[in-house]
């Protein structure tokens, strides 16, 4: 019975995470991670990104046999683990039967949310709260949830940060020396074997993770997104919420020795909230929903308020089942077995396939035939997300390191981002004029855009695409023109400049503990907007300090800001602050 529930689940969610390249956002990161495997590029040094050198493993991508076998194994294993973690929480209370049921609904619908990754995370979850609620654990237990959560570290960041507390706080719950001792040994060591076997520099160790961790903190404040289609989430999550903390209430009622298991639930479903609903999309608040269930699983048991957890895996459950539903009635047709099969097995199926996916992407790119000529055999970055570009014309791609730039949610990010454009003599930029969300692609990041106009040149350009070839640096020392103090909305002339100058803008938002605090614990309750040169944009509160670009010479019109001397150029702000403009001159 187990052997066949398994296999169902297998066959069921395995395609959901089977990917061929596209167009768009998400399919170019997940293309670029296994490109960056395929080209040997160091995690820390030549790339950083939401995802480590294992993020790969997280989609089965088909264009590599070594990471689609690799991706496979692993999310077959993450599979089989978790369903086999749901069963063991439920089957005691419930039995067999309803336990196989529980565990086929909660991985099917895990799995194609959060992917292998996401499993792994909701086993560790699950087997910790379990383990903290109950007060027993093994040796064997906290190193395996110490090696997942390194393993996880490096696939995705900041749910391997989770899974971290998740296994020390298993390790301490019982006060056990030995546990505390397998925690404080099995972390650094079975990071260093993941980091190698990935073919990584343990040089590069904590510099990736430092600048790891920048671009997690930065994540929320640049990232937040409402889908109208997704508003129903909120209702349902804070009705669920409620019913989760009155179940735990309940139980420390009559049992006081539950606070450990109380705090960490809720740090558990803290973290699903910033996961859902910082980014909130249909996709994500499935993640926070499918997060809860596995909360409800564990807290499973015949006794009072056992029909009021039963309620909240359930009403979790549907709440997921309708988001994807909702997602997926307009999503591209997923790949198939079929086309797994084929490229796996190799041979002319395979090549057809990924040939014809090839023509497909170039068709939706496309990239004008002397623009690629320009670019020619040059290292070149594409910005903002189309990797897949450069995979479908078979450039020779050499990222700047935040994969996508628009990611580079921090000035550090951003510093690093325009050191890497400049320190590359031959480096070109293939870009595509296109914002992500509701951003200024010319503020994205600033440092980053200052550098293409200070220091490349444009080559050719059509259809929204240009290929900007690196020069010299043309740009003089800023100097300070104006400085004042500007109340939320009002509206700023921007100062007119000679034609070889350029304009910048640095805009310092008046601080808010408020606002602080509900970002840690939640997102930004009010994102900083600004209105500038006809455009309403989101502005990233970590990047406002710029420098934005205002004004820059004719010469540069391809970034798609206004002229030196162009009149009746305003700008202003969401909120009040410090508003500084600076100008440069530019060698001719």
């Amino acid at each position: 019975m187990q052997a066949l529930c398994v296999s169902l689940t297998l066959l069921i969610a395995l395609p959901t995470s089977f990917v061929v390249p596209g167009v768009g956002t998400d399919p170019g990161w997940m293309l670029g991670l296994v490109m960056a495997r395929q080209r040997h590029l160091r995690f820390g040094h030549d790339v950083v990104f939401t995802y480590g050198p294992w993020g790969f493993l997280d989609h089965i991508s088909l264009i590599d046999l070594s990471s689609a076998l690799l991706a496979t194994a692993f999310a077959v294993l993450a599979l089989i683990v978790f369903w086999r973690t749901v069963w063991s929480a439920v089957s005691p209370a419930y039995g067999a039967a309803v336990g196989s049921g529980v565990a086929v609904l909660v991985s099917t619908l895990a799995f194609p949310v959060g992917g292998p990754s996401w499993l792994l995370l909701m086993t560790i979850v699950l087997g910790v709260l379990a383990s903290v609620r109950t007060g027993t654990t093994s040796l064997l237990r906290v190193a395996a949830a110490s090696g997942g959560a390194t393993l996880l570290l490096q696939i995705k960041f900041s749910e391997g940060l989770l899974a971290l507390v998740l296994a020390g706080a298993l390790s301490v719950s019982l006060r056990h020396p030995v546990r505390i001792a397998c925690f404080v040994v099995a972390v650094p060591s079975s990071f260093v074997l993941w980091w190698v076997l990935a073919g990584q520099e343990m040089g590069d160790v904590l510099r990736w993770l430092s600048l790891s961790a920048q671009i997690v903190s930065g994540y929320s404040g640049a990232m937040y997104y409402a889908e109208p289609r997704a508003a129903f989430g909120v209702l349902v999550a804070v009705l669920l919420v409620l019913l989760l903390g009155s179940l735990v209430l309940h139980e420390l009622r009559t049992g006081p020795d539950r606070w450990g298991y109380t705090l960490l639930a809720a740090g558990v479903v803290l973290f699903g909230l910033k996961e859902g609903f910082v980014r909130h999309d249909l996709n994500h608040q499935s993640v926070f929903f499918t997060l809860l269930a596995v909360v409800g699983v564990s807290h499973l048991r015949r006794s009072a308020g056992g029909v009021g957890r039963l309620l909240l895996v359930a009403l979790a459950c549907a709440a997921a089942v309708a988001s994807l539903a909702i997602a997926r009635s307009d999503a591209p047709t997923a790949t198939t077995w079929g086309q797994f099969a084929a490229v796996v097995g190799g041979g002319d199926p395979g090549r057809d396939l990924l040939d014809t996916v090839k023509v497909g992407v170039r068709q939706r790119e496309a990239v004008p035939v002397d623009v690629l000529a320009a670019v020619g055999r040059r290292p070149v970055h594409i910005e903002p997300v189309e990797m897949s570009a450069a995979w479908a014309y078979g450039l020779n791609w050499h990222p700047v390191p935040v994969l996508q730039s628009f990611s580079a949610y921090t000035p550090t990010l951003d510093r690093l981002e325009a050191q890497a454009l400049t320190s590359a003599p031959h480096m070109a930029v293939l870009r595509q004029a296109a914002a992500v969300d509701d951003r200024l692609q010319a503020w994205d990041p600033p440092r980053y855009n200052r550098a293409l106009v200070c220091s490349f040149r444009p080559a050719a350009s059509g259809a929204g695409w240009t290929a900007l070839l690196r020069g010299p640096n043309r740009c003089g020392a800023a100097r300070e023109v104006r400085s004042l103090s500007v109340a939320a909305g009002e509206a700023i002339p921007v100062p007119q400049v000679a034609a070889h100058q350029m304009l910048t803008m640095s805009f310092r938002p008046a601080p808010s503990l408020r606002r602080q605090v509900l970002s840690l614990v939640a997102r930004d309750p009010q994102p900083l907007r600004a209105s500038f040169a006809g455009h309403e944009v989101r502005l990233p509160r970590k990047l406002a300090g710029g420098p934005l670009l205002a004004r820059v010479p004719s010469d540069v019109g391809w970034i798609g800001l206004p002229a030196g001397d162009q009149r009746d150029v305003t700008v202003s702000f969401s909120e009040s602050g410090q508003l500084t403009f600076r100008v440069n001159d530019l060698a001719a």
